[in-house]
């Protein structure tokens, strides 16, 4: 028995839409779709995504990521573009030698690349934040600015390649001090947070409130920062990409297809006159079951803990 050795199989959005058209009998094998069908379609199946991704559906987007400390700093930004700095699965260093210009000594750059984005703490309480310029050897990074003021041995360095952009939510968070102990944070409601009475108090925060908006999302923190060294590391999903060109794969695993194939068919078709009692029930069923087994299927696996009762005297 020959195999093919392959397991990437894999589809395009406009290969999808094609699918979903011939299952609907609106375009035949090998048809020209046109250009505003493929639009209307690809806006359903974005649509569609968006959906499913409110409903939980997004195992496989757990992601680490680190917010970065300003001293006395209650609520910060979680985007991509704000000046408050958040990076997804971040590298954790040490100084091994006093800094002052743009040439790093650390106890290791294993896991920084080139162009990464990376925090020096000086010793005026900031982290001025760069870039990697080059990585010449096991322990020096090169920096695009030279430092502002000293940092000196010991201090906390930290890199990360991608910026973390508006989580869809938070599962967890765990405050990190600068020696690299955590603990985890409380997680907190709107209400309860907001009746804290003195918000400004500093110290080493133990819990955390998140409210993401329409385009941004903020992580509130109690006590605020009094050290850029500690950090606080979260655990969260992150948004679906889009589908916005025609050679684009779904931001999904490949096992997703098959109920993104028929589930967009079935979205499509009163948009082509194709009525529910005249849609073809076993495209209906074929949609209704391969979502619910792949939804099935997008859960993590956790312990049981059995606990005996020592309530009662026996």
């Amino acid at each position: 028995m020959t195999t093919s050795n392959s397991t990437d199989f894999i589809l395009t959005r406009d290969q999808i839409i094609t699918q979903a058209l011939n299952l609907l009998g609106v375009y035949g094998q090998g048809d020209t779709i046109s250009a505003n069908d493929i639009s209307f379609s690809a806006t359903a199946l974005n649509m569609m995504i968006k959906s499913w991704e409110g409903q939980g559906i997004h195992l496989w987007t757990s992601s680490e990521a680190a917010l970065f400390f300003t001293l006395g700093q209650q609520k910060y930004s979680l985007s991509n573009t704000s000046s408050d700095i958040t990076g997804d699965y971040p590298i954790f260093n040490l100084l091994t030698s006093s800094a002052s210009g743009s040439n790093l000594i650390v106890n290791s750059t294993v896991g920084i690349n080139v162009n990464d984005n990376i925090g020096i703490k000086l010793d005026s309480g900031i982290i001025q934040w760069t870039t990697v310029l080059s990585i010449p050897d096991a322990t020096t990074i090169n920096l695009n600015a030279s430092l502002s003021g000293t940092a000196s041995t010991g201090n906390n360095v930290f890199s990360f390649t991608t910026r973390t952009d508006r989580p869809l939510e938070i599962s967890s968070s765990r405050y990190r001090y600068s020696d690299g102990t955590e603990r985890p944070l409380n997680k907190k409601g709107r209400d309860d947070f907001m009746k804290v009475p003195l918000k400004t108090t500093t110290g080493k925060a133990n819990q955390y409130y998140y409210a993401p908006k329409v385009s941004d999302a903020w992580m509130y923190l109690w006590p605020t920062a009094d050290d850029v060294g500690d950090c606080i590391r979260f655990s969260y999903s992150r948004r679906i990409q889009d589908f916005d060109a025609s050679s684009d794969t779904p931001d999904l695993p490949q096992e997703w297809l098959e109920a993104i194939v028929y589930n967009l068919a079935v979205r499509l078709a009163p948009g082509f006159g194709i009525s529910t009692g005249k849609l073809n029930p076993d495209i209906s069923m074929i949609a209704q079951t391969s979502l619910m087994e792949i939804r099935l299927w997008d859960s993590e696996e956790g312990s049981l803990n059995i606990v005996p009762n020592y309530r009662y005297d026996y």
